[in-house]
């Protein structure tokens, strides 16, 4: 809803903004001239060739962020997996080492066991 009632006032703005500006210009494009071409039609071009520029360098840097963080979560996915490897390696190094201080002290073991 307050996107429409905003696109109906800049409308309206822009409308009276026209009105006032219609003038006829020349544009001049290196060898080329355009002639008589409504002044409001000339700002409202140059707004949205501004505006479309501005989107594309917003969605470069949105896709060149959107990539670096890819990036750096599969990383931390690869880290989490090497940590939780590591961790049972460990634990099975110390179920180890507690069978062979059991062995060593003479206790029976429980070969079964955890």
């Amino acid at each position: 809803m307050f996107a429409l009632v905003s696109i109906v006032i800049f409308g309206l703005v822009f409308a009276y903004f026209a009105t006032l500006n219609t003038i006829p210009i020349n544009i001049n494009l290196g060898y080329t001239l355009i002639s008589n071409v409504p002044l409001y039609l000339a700002i409202l071009t140059s707004l949205a060739g501004g505006l479309i520029l501005a989107a594309i360098i917003y969605v470069g840097k949105s896709l060149a962020s959107y990539f670096k963080n890819e990036s750096t979560a599969h990383e931390l996915r690869k880290t989490k997996n090497t940590v939780t490897e590591l961790t049972k390696r460990i634990h099975q190094l110390e179920l180890e080492n507690t069978k062979l201080k059991a062995k060593a002290e003479g206790e029976p073991v429980d070969e079964d066991s955890l």
